[in-house]
Formats: structure tokens, sequence, C-alpha cells
């Protein structure tokens, strides 16, 4: 969590997405966490400052049209979404895994 907000100013938007989804693991929600919903925030902001199309957020070296993979541009994609989405977590079936650990 300290280094949250400095990944938000320094780096690309999928490292944010990623703590952004790890902090859903954990429960957290825009309502009851205030770095997830700064996040969640920062990435729509991106989003709509990219014309509403997510292959538009351009990472420093990607600006001029250069480096531009196809992989790189499914990926920033694919992350938004990984950072974006809620988690609906399931209550452990009578026979399994989860269940075994929580009665433990």
């Amino acid at each position: 969590r300290e280094n949250f907000y400095a990944a938000m100013e320094h780096t690309e938007h999928d490292l944010l997405a990623e703590f952004v989804d790890n902090l859903r693991q954990y429960g957290c929600t825009e309502e009851n966490d205030v770095q997830t919903r700064d996040g969640t925030r920062y990435l729509l902001g991106l989003y709509k400052d990219a014309g509403n199309r997510w292959f538009n957020v351009l990472a420093p070296d990607e600006i001029h049209g250069e480096n531009i993979s196809a992989y790189n541009k499914m990926h920033k994609a694919v992350t938004a979404y990984i950072g974006l989405h809620r988690r609906v977590f399931e209550a452990p079936g009578p026979e399994t895994h989860q269940r075994a650990a929580r009665e433990m």
C-alpha cells in the first residue's frame, strides 16, 4: 500500500491495474477503500482521455507510434479490465478445499 500512489504517478497503467486488482481480491471496493477508489478513477480517467479506447492509452515510448506491438495493445485492455472489474466472492461448497481450510 505504501507504494500505491508512486505507482500511479510513475508507471504505466498495467502495474496500477494490478495493484487495484490485488486490493479487490482482499475485499476492497470503491466504497470502502480510498486507494481502490483512487486507482479506479485514475484508470477510468486514462480511458476517457484516450477517447474511450484502451488501444489509445500509450506509454511514453509509444507516443510517436513506435514500439507498439499487438501484444502491448491487447495487454493494455486486459490489464485495465482486471483492475476495473468487481469481485464477487462465492461461498465455499460443502466438499471443497476452501471449506476445509475455513474449518481448520
